[in-house]
C-alpha cells in the first residue's frame, strides 16, 4: 500500500471540515504544522479531525519567524524519507505539502529529481487527494 503523507502549512492554508472529511483509509497520514500564535481551531474542523485518530499529528513551531514552519516541514519530510529508506522501502510513499507558498518548490524538486520520491505542493487537501 502506498502511504500518502499530507503536510499542511496551517499558517498558510486552513483546511475546511469538508476537505478534512475527504481523508479516508489507512493509507493517508495528515500532519498539521502551526505557529505559536495559532491556538484556536473551529469546532467543525476539530470534529472532522477526530475520525483520523492516530493518522493525524500536530507539529508546533515553538518560535514565529519567516520560513519557520517551512523548515519544520522540510525536516519532517526528510525524517519520513529516512524512515522509509531504513525500513527497506523506496518509492512507497508520496509527500504532499498543502500550502500556497512557492518557497517549498525547490525542496520538492530535489525530493523528486534527486531522491526519486513522489512529492508535490497543492493549495488544498482536496487537490492533494487527486492523483498526481
Amino acid at each position: 500500500m502506498q502511504l500518502t503523507h499530507i503536510l499542511v502549512d496551517f499558517e498558510n492554508v486552513q483546511p475546511s471540515a469538508e476537505d478534512i472529511a475527504l481523508l479516508r483509509g489507512d493509507g493517508v497520514r495528515l500532519t498539521i504544522f502551526r505557529g505559536p500564535g495559532q491556538k484556536k481551531y473551529s469546532a467543525d474542523v476539530a470534529e472532522a479531525w477526530q475520525p483520523l485518530g492516530q493518522r493525524l499529528s500536530f507539529v508546533l513551531c515553538a518560535k514565529a519567524g519567516r520560513n519557520a514552519i517551512d523548515m519544520h516541514i522540510a525536516l519532517h519530510i526528510g525524517k519520513l524519507i529516512g524512515e522509509q529508506k531504513s525500513n527497506g522501502g523506496s518509492g512507497s510513499a508520496r509527500f504532499i505539502i498543502v500550502s500556497k507558498d512557492t518557497d517549498y518548490d525547490p525542496l520538492l524538486i530535489h525530493i523528486r529529481d534527486v531522491l526519486g520520491q513522489v512529492a508535490s505542493r497543492v493549495s488544498s487537501i482536496k487537490s492533494a487527494l487527486e492523483d498526481h
